[in-house]
């Protein structure tokens, strides 16, 4: 970017000279990124640091086949779509700056095979999958430290099967395969379904 300046050395003696001025890379581009934003109608000065909302935090079921055989194959009835199959780590009706929630330490998790599992009902008659995941726990207490709320006496990760109940009373035999979770999916609230 140039800039003209008048240099007057005495009376009647006048010099225009121009003096190069030495672009800035980080303004050059900011004015770019400002003339775009403004060619699409934006105001750039709008454009800013987001503020608090609402937080849910989910990870999907990879594998979410393998756990539906299991379940037809013990009686359950209406089963989730598969892309519904998830686990939620977050749950935050109180509004929190979601880039204070810092980041997972993997983008998937694989609960292997084994350990405690168990079916049970919450609510209204979800039938949910119960498991153990410190990674999980972890995650959720770290939501928690930065602010997040959590409206339940405790935290459990689980995976919600159907909202129709079991036809047979008996609990039938829990899923023992590996569970694998793929990365985690921030969104505001939007239900009260977790």
């Amino acid at each position: 970017m140039a800039d003209q300046n008048h240099f007057i050395w005495g009376e009647g003696d006048e010099m225009e000279v121009t003096i190069e001025q030495p672009s800035d890379p980080i303004q050059d581009e900011i004015d770019r990124i400002d003339a775009i934003l403004r060619e699409a109608g934006e105001d750039p000065d709008m454009i800013g640091d987001a503020g608090p909302a609402s937080l849910y935090v989910s990870r999907r079921v990879l594998n979410a086949a393998d756990i539906l055989r299991w379940a037809r194959a013990q009686g359950y009835k209406d089963l989730l779509a598969p892309d519904d199959l998830h686990v939620t780590i977050c749950y935050s009706t109180k509004p929190v700056d979601w880039m204070q929630m810092g980041q997972p330490w993997d983008e998937t998790i694989e609960i292997p095979a084994g350990g405690p599992r168990m079916v049970d009902t919450f609510g209204e008659g979800a039938q949910v999958l119960l498991f153990a995941s410190h990674s999980l726990k972890w995650r959720h207490e770290e939501f928690l430290r930065e602010g997040a709320s959590w409206d339940y006496a405790e935290y459990q990760p689980h995976i919600t099967l159907t909202y129709t109940k079991r036809e047979s009373e008996t609990p039938g035999q829990p899923y023992t395969g590996k569970i694998v979770l793929g990365p985690e999916i921030f969104e505001e609230i939007k239900s009260d379904a977790i």
